[in-house]
């Protein structure tokens, strides 16, 4: 299934589930099987399933302006887990994940963080990156 442009923002939950289940096929990421599903920039879809999936989404930019809290979730578990703990400059605490469908990092997160966060999707290279 090809999106064009035109229709980028008709990506949708059958499109996302389609790239799950070829993602879970092909041991690929979610986002990368996604990405050869349109000709989107991954700007608008990363911003596409932000919404459709209802998680605020944050930019490499973004990330830059919050403060990585690796006392929260550790290095190596962030590396092994593809999420990092950040605080905004409320201190509120923000996980910041890039597969929504990584329901085993939702169970994980839970039982080991001890303190009240937030979900926040972004870009695995981001995530990667930093």
């Amino acid at each position: 299934m090809i999106v064009t442009k035109e229709e980028n923002m008709n990506i949708s939950l059958e499109m996302l589930q389609a790239a799950r289940k070829g993602a879970s096929n092909s041991r690929r990421h979610f986002f990368d099987v996604l990405m050869e599903m349109t000709s989107a920039n991954s700007e608008i879809v990363l911003a596409r399933v932000g919404e459709l999936m209802r998680f605020p989404v944050v930019s490499m930019g973004d990330l830059e302006k919050l403060v990585a809290d690796f006392s929260v979730i550790e290095y190596q578990d962030a590396v092994k887990h593809e999420c990092i703990a950040f605080r905004d400059s409320s201190s509120a605490l923000k996980v910041v994940f890039g597969d929504p469908f990584n329901f085993s990092l939702e169970t994980w997160a839970e039982a080991h963080i001890r303190e009240n966060f937030s979900w926040v999707l972004a870009s695995p290279l981001d995530i990667s990156a930093y």
